[in-house]
């Protein structure tokens, strides 16, 4: 009898194999036409990759669902397919549903259930979630109301650059919500969001200037900011049609 080859224990027989390789194949081909502009071909691969347990393929077939990319726009579908990403442990889907849900998109508005989908993507680093879930713990949606829980994770998210999370961290710091006040602090924190185009953040620029709270009062800044404020409005549109992010908006968007 031949000598037991160990090196084989464990291994997939060459057929398993080679179905996995074409069920990743699938996945891969998917994101590359999506990447490339090719919608319908993309749901076309992402729906076989999807079949197949892939978390990442349902996911991206629910931004593109969503968005009617390649497929009718159906936000109740986009819905599902967030849904079984999230139950596979996607964080980018958990954080999509959790949107979904404190929007009442696609699905009955619950905030309570947003909370917690929002919580598990927020856990997991997910920028926009953490912003999410802190404005949810800002009103008390959902959750009970806690000005500190929210301050730390818009903080968090305002550390990694996302814009409507830097302002309402410079509001916090103004009024002294859920932190210590602190003029310097929310100056710094609402000229970073502006400067990224943020428009409420902004008119608070502006308003600032105008006051001369916090801020010199030299140049009068507050002309300056309001030019960008009307600027910013007159693109707004144009700027949210062509948006094609991966993630659904307002996930990524800013103000």
């Amino acid at each position: 009898m031949p000598a037991l080859d160990h090196t084989q224990r464990g291994r997939p027989e060459p057929s398993e194999h080679t179905a996995a390789l074409k069920r990743f194949d699938a996945l891969a081909i998917g994101l590359q036409r999506k990447a490339d502009g090719d919608d319908e071909g993309a749901f076309e691969w992402l729906t076989r990759a999807a079949a197949d347990g892939y978390a990442v393929a349902q996911y991206h077939l629910g931004c593109m669902t969503r968005r009617g990319r390649g497929v009718l726009r159906d936000a109740r579908e986009a819905a599902n397919w967030f849904m079984k990403a999230a139950l596979g442990g996607y964080p980018r889907a958990q954080a999509a549903l959790g949107i979904m849900y404190k929007n009442g998109e696609g699905v009955p508005q619950d905030d309570a259930i947003a909370a917690r989908w929002l919580g598990d993507a927020a856990a997991h680093d997910v920028v926009c979630a953490q912003y999410h879930l802190g404005l949810l713990l800002l009103e008390g949606r959902g959750v009970a109301q806690d000005d500190t829980e929210a301050f730390r994770w818009l903080l968090r998210a305002a550390e990694r650059n996302h814009c409507a999370s830097q302002y309402y961290v410079g509001l916090m710091f103004r009024a002294g919500c859920g932190t210590a006040a602190d003029l310097a602090q929310a100056q710094a924190w609402l000229r970073s969001a502006a400067n990224q185009g943020c428009a409420p953040a902004q008119q608070a620029m502006a308003e600032l200037y105008k006051r001369g709270t916090g801020v010199s009062r030299r140049d009068d800044g507050s002309a300056e900011w309001l030019r960008r404020t009307v600027a910013r409005s007159m693109v707004q549109i144009d700027a949210h049609s062509i948006a094609d992010e991966d993630d659904i908006d307002p996930i990524e968007s800013g103000c």
